[in-house]
């Protein structure tokens, strides 16, 4: 059993050797072990692209690759991973 601090509370949370991560047990945030926060602050911030709905389907384009992504059935979306190049992307929604 491993123990690892809640960056958010501060509070001690038991791990066993092969988690990863967790939910915190005081606050409910998540809880990484110290290797896996690393890799994670390595790796660059997911893109974040626009929904089109012009053609009556919910479409996405990839800012990576601009594969042209279709969600039929779909009204929104909020994160998925592009079927062009198999990243994940993130859609925000226009304010209006």
């Amino acid at each position: 059993m491993s123990i690892i601090r809640c960056r958010h509370c501060g509070a001690d949370n038991e791990f066993e050797p092969d988690v990863v991560g967790k939910l915190c047990d005081n606050c409910g945030e998540d809880v990484y072990t110290p290797e896996f926060e690393a890799e994670m602050g390595n790796k660059p911030p997911t893109p974040v692209a626009m929904p089109d709905r012009t053609g009556g389907v919910l479409c996405v384009t990839c800012p990576r690759c601009q594969f042209v992504n279709e969600f039929l059935g779909w009204s929104s979306i909020d994160i998925f991973i592009c079927d062009g190049c198999g990243e994940p992307v993130e859609v925000k929604e226009p304010i209006q």
